[in-house]
């Protein structure tokens, strides 16, 4: 006895309505042509008493039903249960439209309404990203060595000083230290590209203070994740909401160990929602040649 309709996007399966003991007004040709459907819809009048029976065949006659009632949501759901079934799906079309000033014309909204609850959203993609914490400790001076050095014990630790400053030679060399500045970085978690100017590695020999070996421009490196430190601006558009890229002011030392506590989490295979699905071949400005 349930409507049987089937759309492209809504995915109607089986519809039971109900007026309520005729309180609303409801024409079921006119809603299952707004429903998309090629034959009326049924309108009960009492489901949930004396037609309690046309629920109850609904159960078995193929997906579970969507119910255009929320009142007796909890009596239709024990009767369900009793059979064994599960899955039921409630519309309020009574307070929301039918009950509402406009009575009868408020049609196209008990439509919408169901269109709206029985709508299936597809489950969202996700892709495996993997981190084998190799990390880079962006920052200033003798600060960020002494974060690299904590860090060390759980992830694979480099260090790019922006400025060495206070920082001295470290008497055991259990982290690469670079200088130089980052001007582009690319990337997620797991697969950082990062672009820096002014390049150059930590000289051994140095004894009262960091040297560097010639500078350079136009160097690149990858890691899967970084801790900027330097108190900058963000390498990313994005700020802080980039995977695997963690900011911390080195001048709260809260924040910077709540920040530590974070990135040393970030090791292994991770699952990510993919929400956007993008196609170069359909993308106007991709055939423009143009960045949007």
């Amino acid at each position: 006895m349930a409507t049987k309709l089937d759309g492209s996007a809504d995915q109607l399966s089986a519809l039971l309505v109900c007026d309520c003991a005729g309180t609303m007004s409801i024409d079921g040709a006119a809603l299952g042509e707004a429903l998309g459907g090629a034959s009326p819809v049924k309108i009960c009048s009492q489901l949930c008493r004396r037609e309690l029976p046309v629920f109850e065949a609904a159960l078995g006659a193929g997906p579970p039903p969507l119910v255009a009632c929320t009142q007796e949501a909890p009596l239709f759901e024990e009767v369900a249960g009793e059979a064994g079934h599960g899955g039921l799906r409630f519309v309020n079309i009574r307070e929301r439209a039918g009950w509402s000033s406009t009575g009868a014309a408020a049609l196209p909204k008990m439509a919408a309404l169901i269109k709206d609850a029985a709508f299936e959203t597809q489950p969202t993609r996700l892709m495996s990203i993997a981190s084998g914490g190799q990390c880079l400790v962006y920052g200033r001076g003798q600060a960020a060595l002494d974060v690299a050095k904590q860090l060390a014990g759980r992830l694979s630790v480099s260090v790019l000083l922006l400025d060495a400053g206070d920082a001295m030679p470290l008497s055991v060399a259990n982290v690469p230290v670079h200088t130089g500045k980052i001007r582009g970085a690319k990337g997620s978690l797991g697969g950082f590209e990062l672009f820096i100017d002014a390049y150059g590695m930590v000289d051994p020999s140095a004894r009262d203070a960091m040297r560097f070996d010639a500078l350079r421009d136009g160097a690149s490196t990858k890691c899967d994740l970084i801790f900027d430190m330097t108190g900058d601006a963000p390498l990313f558009i994005d700020g802080d909401g980039r995977d695997g890229y963690m900011r911390a002011d080195p001048a709260h030392p809260a924040g910077l160990a709540e920040a530590m506590f974070k990135i040393t989490d970030l090791i292994g295979e991770f699952e990510k929602p993919i929400y956007v699905s993008y196609n170069a071949d359909i993308c106007a400005h991709s055939r423009s040649g143009k960045i949007g």
